[in-house]
C-alpha cells in the first residue's frame, strides 16, 4: 500500500538549507525510493493556521515500511538534525493510502 510523508518547515536560512539538507535528504530518498511528489513554498491555507514562508514537501513510498525506514535512516536522523538549525519548526506526517475498497464505501 502506498504511503507518503509530509513535512512542513518554516526555513529561517534558506542558504544553509540548499547547501547542507538538500544533499543529505536527496542521497536519502535515493537509498529508500522515495520520489518527491511536491513541494511548495507558502501554500494556500483553507483550514488552520501556516506561518509565511511555510514549505510542504511530500514523499511517495510503495509501503508504510519504506516510508518508516526512510525517515528513521540514519541519512534522514542527520537531515533532521542538520534542520534543526535552519529552521523554527519542522513537522513530519506518515500517510498510508487508503485501500481502494474503503474508498469505494466512504470509509
Amino acid at each position: 500500500m502506498t504511503a507518503y510523508i509530509i513535512v512542513s518547515l518554516e526555513i529561517t536560512d534558506m542558504k544553509k538549507y540548499e547547501s547542507e539538507a538538500l544533499p543529505a535528504v536527496r542521497k536519502a530518498h535515493d537509498a529508500y525510493n522515495a520520489e518527491r511528489v511536491v513541494i511548495v513554498d507558502n501554500p494556500e491555507t483553507l483550514i488552520g493556521n501556516l506561518k509565511y514562508g511555510e514549505r510542504i514537501v511530500v514523499f511517495q513510498f510503495p509501503d508504510v515500511a519504506q516510508a518508516r525506514a526512510f525517515h528513521y535512516s540514519p541519512e534522514m536522523q542527520q537531515v533532521i538534525k542538520i534542520a534543526r538549525s535552519f529552521t523554527s519548526d519542522i513537522r513530519a506526517l506518515l500517510v498510508p493510502v487508503l485501500e481502494q475498497r474503503m474508498v469505494d464505501t466512504g470509509i
